[in-house]
């Protein structure tokens, strides 16, 4: 602004010694026009148009005014002014060389497209001292590339003799307020100066400050301190028109720019520079090398170059907005980017015909990353890419503004390389090779305009640990984000999946991210657990009710099972094929969840939803639709069970928001029901009943008592389709341990009792036992305190056939008639199903009206085998010792038959189910019985 206003005191100048020669030829005007335009377009070649008087005054001071005059320069200038008055030096005059010693213009219209030289040199030439004020004038200043508008422009500009230059502008750029202060002296056509400049007011202000020196001989030259603070880079390009300039303005941030500054005719270096572009902060050196009117060389080298979050992919848009072109060479020793360093990084690019073309991007990105990259980005949208990126996972997280990533994949090293295309119709990118310490992905990417976009490709392997860690609130939140900016769709096929011990492979892949809700299917997942199966899952990750929905088919969950740990517990082994449903809603009145696995035989349901009454529903469904299939499943031996045609269990909870809880339950065994209530006790435990309409008939009830110790215990010889299947050993001891029961049983007529669980005592006592034949009277204890669970047996009572107690069933095949017994035992083990092999005790049996089967007198021998005929025996008792599951006459018991003395001994082995009887007569040789050793 100064060099244009200055640029003015050379017509200026002419124009006040024409107006001094109008003082001697004042008493002829229009002789006085004609000389003055004719020495005015002789001297400088510029036609000067007076249309207006001419006024001449040579008191109190020679002066001269002309009214509403014209100057046009072809190529340089043209001014418009309302009236000039010019002051003349009286002895100039008296000298015959006058001189303007002041010069005002009124309302004057300036138009400019000189040199910025001529400017200097004017200000610079020596001269006489001179004042120079501008009213209310209008400047316009066109140079290529540059358009400068000025209005209601005040200017007082003094000179003196010494060369010493003091200017005050204040006018208005576009809508903005201008304010200029410039002091200087001029030693031939050098012109030291300090220069101050502001634009604007209140918080949007644009500063420019310049103190150093200006030579102008053929070139400008300049050397000295820049300081420049542009806030409102926008409104400012505005003022200048559409020029490239202004467009070049537009397209930048506002910026902050320090340094010193050397300007010749070979380019301009500012350094050391200090440069902020908003999200760009470097520090370093900046060289601008022209090469012709708009291509230019630019270097730039930082010691530090720091980029905020989103720097990239903003500075990538205004890049390709910059109307010009331009050779770009950046080097920057170090940086940052939102707290990722990089070392080493070198930019080569170009800028011309509206496109960006990178030939070379390098960085040391991280710890030990590494990228390179070349490409171009074009003016409308489309650009091409290729880019290879290594880095450590902990650097991806914040090159991506990411939430942290697991330590596994922190801790790795990430390597991505990329060719992508892009235009109007979207995004392409037909190569996107990803290897990740979890696995290696090769595919393509595509986005067509304003769609989703698709993922197609292959990974190698997947290991699911650290991804399943990325289930976090921060992650959940980062992809609702990126969902709703960026749906995405894939097509995968992952060879190998790893979670734990389980492995997979032949995954079909198909994935859905939408708008905060996530949808996955594998289509088909082979060599899981030795077949195929499928799984879908739904989830909703926005904020209100969340929905997570899984479908999962699995050919042998047990198999499933070893794959995460060795010991497989024998329920599992119920289930072949198992469909596995989840379904879970989580809202505003609390967490709704749903659970079914079903296989041929066996059906299991779960599901849990909060009330009205601030309680929390669960239920339990237990269906049996094959209970045959399920206990040959088990290894249930299946030799006369008469089993029910359907098994059920169905259990309710009710827990209340204090944590009190109620439990309501119904058991099916065939047509008979059985219910169960349970309500807590206040005292930390549980009190209630078990009512049903008796026990079922022991044929049914011994081979289910067997399933549910197998549940417990190990397993049995695995079945020929699931070889190498092994269960848990051991009874679930901590899950009993702690429970606190008082439960009342009443089973019809049957089975009267109260068991009462405490500090890990479990006692069924009283305990009745009625039912056609048989009663039984006495407790049980199942003690867990120790360090083997100890099971206590105490009964008493008879049995009007031996076959109808379960213990005694082997010797009912021997025996026929009422049994009287008591029994004294104890067993002792971790597994359950092992206990009869440690039964330990006493046994008395009572016999009063027996029958021995296909037994006969003999005269001679005593006792002889004859099938079919029967032997009534006298009252008898005999005393067994029970000792690891055998039971033993501790003395051969005597009876008389016909006259005769018999010997009686019985073996019970209880664990094979076996019994074996010898009768020995007095003198005679023994008669055995039923199984033999």
């Amino acid at each position: 602004m100064r060099k244009t206003l200055a640029f003015l005191l050379v017509p200026l100048t002419l124009l006040a010694l024409l107006a001094a020669l109008a003082l001697w030829l004042a008493a002829r005007p229009e002789a006085l026009r004609a000389a003055v335009v004719a020495l005015v377009e002789r001297e400088s070649g510029a036609r000067l148009a007076v249309r207006g008087p001419v006024d001449v005054e040579l008191w109190p001071q020679p002066a001269v005014s002309l009214a509403r005059i014209e100057l046009v320069r072809e190529g340089g200038l043209r001014l418009r002014a309302d009236r000039l008055d010019a002051a003349l030096d009286l002895m100039s005059l008296l000298r015959l060389s006058p001189q303007p010693k002041r010069l005002r213009l009124v309302r004057p219209e300036i138009e400019l497209a000189l040199a910025p030289t001529a400017l200097v040199r004017a200000l610079a030439a020596p001269a006489a001292p001179l004042e120079v004020e501008l009213l209310e004038g209008r400047i316009r200043w066109r140079r290529a590339g540059f358009a400068l508008a000025l209005a209601g422009a005040e200017l007082r500009l003094g000179r003196d003799g010494t060369g010493r230059v003091e200017a005050q502008l204040t006018a208005r750029l576009g809508n903005r307020p201008l304010a200029l202060t410039l002091a200087g002296r001029s030693r031939g056509r050098r012109l030291q100066l300090r220069l101050d400049l502001a634009l604007g007011e209140g918080q949007r202000v644009d500063t420019l400050r310049f103190e150093g020196e200006l030579v102008a001989a053929r070139t400008l030259r300049t050397e000295g301190l820049l300081a420049l603070q542009l806030a409102a880079l926008r409104e400012l390009a505005a003022a200048f028109g559409r020029t490239p300039l202004a467009s070049l303005m537009a397209a930048l941030p506002p910026l902050g720019l320090e340094g010193r500054l050397r300007y010749d005719d070979a380019g301009m270096v500012l350094e050391p520079a200090r440069l902020d572009l908003g999200s760009v902060r470097l520090r370093g050196r900046i060289a601008w090398r022209p090469q012709a009117a708009v291509a230019w060389d630019v270097r730039l080298e930082a010691e530090r170059l720091a980029l905020a979050d989103g720097a990239l992919g903003d500075w990538a848009e205004r890049l390709r907005r910059l109307p010009t072109r331009a050779d770009l060479r950046l080097t920057a020793a170090r940086g940052e980017l939102d707290g990722l360093g990089w070392q080493r990084l070198r930019l080569e690019a170009r800028l011309g015909g509206g496109a960006l073309t990178i030939r070379r991007l390098s960085a040391a990105v991280g710890d030990g990353g590494t990228l390179t990259a070349r490409g171009q980005l074009d003016a409308d949208g489309g650009f091409a890419l290729e880019a290879d990126l290594a880095l450590g996972g902990e650097a991806l997280s914040k090159i991506a503004a990411l939430p942290p990533l697991p330590p596994s994949l922190r801790a790795g090293r990430w390597l991505l390389q990329v060719r992508c295309e892009g235009q109007a119709a979207g995004l392409r990118c037909p190569r996107l090779d990803l290897r990740t310490p979890v696995g290696r992905f090769a595919g393509s990417l595509d986005r067509p305009r304003g769609g989703r976009l698709v993922v197609r490709g292959r990974i190698d392997r997947l290991e699911l640990d650290p991804l399943t860690e990325l289930a976090t609130p921060a992650w959940r939140r980062a992809l609702v984000e990126l969902s709703r900016r960026l749906p995405l769709r894939l097509l995968l096929t992952v060879e190998r999946l790893a979670f734990g011990r389980l492995l997979a492979r032949g995954l079909e892949l198909i994935g859905d991210l939408e708008d905060g809700r996530v949808a996955l299917t594998l289509e088909r997942i082979a060599d899981l657990a030795g077949g195929e199966g499928r799984a879908r899952l739904q989830a909703d990750l926005m904020g209100g009710e969340r929905t997570l929905e899984l479908a999962l088919q699995l050919p042998a969950p047990g198999r499933l099972w070893r794959m995460w740990d060795d010991e497989v517990p024998p329920w599992l082994a119920a289930f072949r094929t198992l469909r596995l449903t989840l379904a879970l809603r989580e809202g505003p009145q609390g967490r709704r969840w749903q659970l079914e696995a079903a296989d041929p035989a066996l059906r299991l349901a779960l599901q849990a939803t909060p009330t009205a009454s601030d309680e929390t529903l669960r239920t339990l469904t237990l269906q049996v639709t094959d209970p045959r299939r399920l206990l040959r499943r088990l290894g249930v031996p299946l030799v006369d069970a008469r089993l029910p045609e359907r098994l059920g269990l169905q259990l309710e909870e009710r827990l209340r928001q204090d944590r009190r809880v109620r439990l309501g339950g119904l058991l099916e065994l065939g047509r008979a029901r059985f219910r169960l209530e349970l309500a807590d006790d206040g005292a930390g435990g549980l009190r209630g009943r078990l009512e049903g309409p008796g026990l079922p008939p022991p044929a049914q009830l011994q081979p289910l008592a067997r399933a549910l110790l197998r549940a417990f215990g190990p397993a049995p010889t695995a079945p020929a389709d699931t070889p190498g299947l092994r269960a848990a050993p051991g009874l679930p001891v901590a899950q009993l341990r702690p429970l606190a029961l008082d439960l009342s049983l009443a089973l019809g007529e049957e089975l009267r009792g109260r068991l009462r669980a405490r500090d890990g005592r479990w006692r069924l006592a009283p305990l009745v036992l009625t039912r056609p034949g048989v009663r039984l009277e006495g407790e049980v204890l199942l003690d867990l305190t120790a360090a083997l669970p100890r099971l206590a047996l105490q009964l008493a009572g008879e049995a009007e056939e031996v076959a109808d107690l379960l213990l005694l069933a082997p010797f009912g095949r021997l025996v026929e008639g009422p049994v009287g017994v008591e029994a004294a035992l104890t067993a002792r083990g971790v597994v359950p199903e092992r206990w009869p092999e440690t039964l330990t005790g006493r046994l008395v049996l009572r016999l009063e009206r027996v029958v021995l089967r296909d037994v006969a007198p003999d005269p001679g021998q005593g006792l002889r085998l004859s099938p079919g005929e029967r032997l009534p025996l006298p009252p008898v008792r005999l005393e067994l010792a029970v000792r690891a599951g055998r039971a033993k006459t501790t003395a051969p018991a005597t009876l008389f038959l016909g006259g005769r003395r018999l010997a009686l001994e019985l073996v019970l082995d209880l664990v094979r189910g076996r019994a074996r009887l010898v009768i020995t007569p007095a003198g005679g040789l023994p008669l055995v019985l039923g199984d033999q050793d």
